[in-house]
């Protein structure tokens, strides 16, 4: 357990910190911000700084006295990098997490970055790069954060007067569609990047999962899944967009190179399965669960 929490900015996206934080007891837990904003979600603030971030930083680092970071430190850099070792291989091959991370490798340093909601900002969360190139990253959130990506997008765009990438799935495309046509007029090149999984893959981690799956009429793959069996190359083609669709990592990189290369927007699509596993192996999870659970009732 921290005896001193320090956070900066707005909460993390990450569920696993969330919950490490609301377990947390620390003696001090100081919030910075660089507006008044009360963003103090379990009430544990006992320091709240309000200014510039980086000033108010330096000004922490020349106040507090250095000293030897010691076995503390290079604890947590064993463990970071005996994670990352089992980590990087999976990340060759073309799966939602491996395009998040070549993806992030690839964004032109200093151009906006865009992240729909469900998996996409989960997993840039979790699996891009730490020496990755310096970019603004923008997220829509809350009860409607599926809803508008591709406006919000082009409107970054726009905003900052640069080309803007945005790593988009299938669904909340869906639900913002028809913004793609503000791209044909759009100044700035825009590069959507879709991950068509059809469907509601972020549904498949959660216990709702287990529900129906040895059924012949799977209702929760009706319900949550929502597959809708669609390809967008008809809308790209209909909004006047250039258009890709690899089936390789190397050639999503290949692909996205030359989107970048263009003035005009560019759509890419790369289809990956929801069946990769991820319902799978959240019902085998709620199966042990269930399992240790009767045996300490026994």
């Amino acid at each position: 357990q921290p005896d001193a929490i320090l956070l900066v900015g707005g909460m993390p996206v990450s569920g696993r910190v969330l919950r490490f934080l609301e377990s947390a007891q620390p003696r001090v837990w100081a919030r910075i911000n660089s507006g008044p904003d009360r963003i103090d979600p379990y009430h544990r603030a006992t320091h709240v700084l309000v200014g510039d971030i980086a000033a108010t930083l330096d000004a922490l680092a020349g106040a507090v006295p250095q000293r030897d970071a010691g076995d503390w430190l290079a604890g947590w850099r064993d463990a970071s990098d005996a994670a990352w070792h089992v980590v990087h291989p999976l990340l060759d091959t073309l799966t939602e997490p491996g395009l998040a991370h070549r993806l992030t490798q690839l964004l032109p340093k200093d151009d906006p970055l865009v992240i729909a909601a469900s998996m996409p900002i989960r997993n840039v969360d979790t699996f891009a790069p730490t020496d990755g190139p310096r970019v603004r990253v923008f997220a829509n959130r809350g009860a409607s954060g599926i809803d508008g990506t591709v406006a919000t997008a082009a409107g970054i765009a726009h905003a900052t007067g640069r080309g803007t990438t945005v790593l988009i799935g299938d669904l909340a495309l869906l639900h913002d569609l028809n913004s793609l046509a503000m791209l044909r007029d759009l100044p700035e090149r825009l590069v959507v990047v879709l991950v068509n999984n059809d469907g509601g893959g972020i549904f498949g981690q959660l216990p709702i999962a287990a529900f129906g799956a040895d059924e012949h009429a799977d209702p929760f793959e009706r319900l949550f899944g929502t597959p809708h069996g669609m390809k967008f190359s008809g809308a790209a083609r209909q909004f006047g967009l250039n258009y890709s669709a690899p089936e390789s990592l190397s050639g999503f990189a290949d692909a996205y190179r030359g989107a970048l290369a263009r003035e005009t927007s560019t759509l890419i699509e790369v289809r990956i399965p929801r069946t990769d596993g991820t319902r799978h192996t959240a019902l085998e999870g709620i199966r042990r669960s269930e399992q240790s659970r009767a045996g300490e009732r026994r």
